[in-house]
């Protein structure tokens, strides 16, 4: 094989462990799959990527008649054994299961998953490891192969200064507060697209991880959701995920007062840190009469917001007292309200 990506395939008709495989380099020195990876600069990548439902899939069997991608720092042989490296279908299967990355020593490995219709990626990992750095390093990091844009595809690939490409995974030190820039691409303009993070089991437990999508400006709190959708309408969408330790303070809302103008009123309170902000007008039962805002996206510092003396279904409410509700959420799910009375004039 040659240095930069490479296609290879089973030589057998039975699955193959790839990590049995033996590395030869241009001086004759043969060594294990695990030494040419760990080598300073790595020989080559420890990992496979098969093309599946078009998108790519990190995988550590071969299988027959598929064809895999690796990726190599100089030229070598790969010398593969069926009497070594042979698995039986159930082992082949259970292999299948797992991600294809190891997770590193004393480090911990987010996997994340992208779908575009009948599209999937299941190649793409964020992380930390004690030989992860902010920049690109060849023995933490994977190189991604290019997106098949010849059919319908997703594609989902982590960007890091220093890289030589797209990554499929990013490994960074043992910091406080990481933050990765992930891309997620796809020719299929118009369609839902779905990035999901399976498994945040291999977290730490005071680890607060947050999806920011750079387009509409929208976090989310991994912990508290499974998913994050939105409808393809550019070839590439850019996202941020940052990952914090801690406990997450609450975003405070205080000095909440409500006063009765023109047969409506207006809501005043302050926020001490950003939050998604829903404004309930509630009668003196705490029945819903008017929603004002709904998980709205408010920066901390005073707010102001208006109310037309409307119920929901666009008729004045009647005179009278009234609770007005303010719900803050943190991104990373801590949640504090306020409430106050209301008199309604007309």
């Amino acid at each position: 094989i040659k240095p930069g990506f490479n296609l290879v395939g089973d030589p057998f008709t039975r699955p193959i462990d790839f990590t049995t495989v033996q590395v030869e380099d241009a001086t004759g020195a043969r060594m294990s799959l695990q030494q040419a990876a760990t080598a300073n600069p790595p020989k080559l990548q420890g990992v496979l990527f098969a093309y599946v439902l078009g998108g790519y899939r990190t995988v550590s069997v071969l299988s027959p008649w598929v064809g895999y991608w690796v990726r190599a720092g100089e030229p070598l042989t790969l010398w593969v054994s069926e009497a070594v490296g042979g698995l039986s279908a159930e082992a082949a299967d259970s292999a299948k299961q797992g991600w294809g990355v190891p997770v590193p020593a004393g480090g911990w490995l987010l996997p994340l998953t992208v779908s575009a219709g009948r599209c999937a990626d299941e190649s793409t990992f964020l992380g930390v490891s004690p030989q992860g750095a902010s920049f690109f390093d060849a023995r933490a990091d994977l190189v991604k192969p290019p997106a098949a844009d010849f059919e319908p595809f997703v594609y989902a690939a982590l960007i890091k200064d220093g890289a030589p490409g797209p990554l499929a995974a990013d490994l960074r030190g043992a910091a406080e507060g990481q933050t990765w820039t992930l891309s997620v691409k796809t020719n299929q303009i118009g369609s839902r697209v779905t990035v999901r993070w399976p498994d945040l089991s291999l977290l730490p437990a005071d680890a607060r991880p947050v999806l920011e999508d750079l387009a509409t400006g929208r976090r989310v709190y991994m912990r508290t959701t499974s998913a994050y959708q939105f409808v393809a309408q550019v070839p590439e969408r850019l996202f941020t995920i940052t990952v914090t330790q801690g406990a997450a303070p609450a975003a405070v809302v205080s000095a909440l007062s409500a006063s009765a103008e023109r047969g409506g009123a207006s809501v005043v309170y302050t926020l001490s840190a950003e939050a998604a902000v829903t404004v309930d007008i509630r009668n003196i039962s705490g029945v819903l009469i008017r929603r004002l805002s709904e998980r709205a996206p408010q920066a901390a510092g005073v707010q102001t917001l208006l109310w037309n003396g409307k119920n929901q279904r666009g008729s004045p409410a009647p005179a009278g007292q009234y609770l007005v509700q303010v719900r803050a959420v943190t991104a990373e799910g801590r949640v504090n309200q306020a409430v106050t009375t209301l008199w309604l004039t007309r």
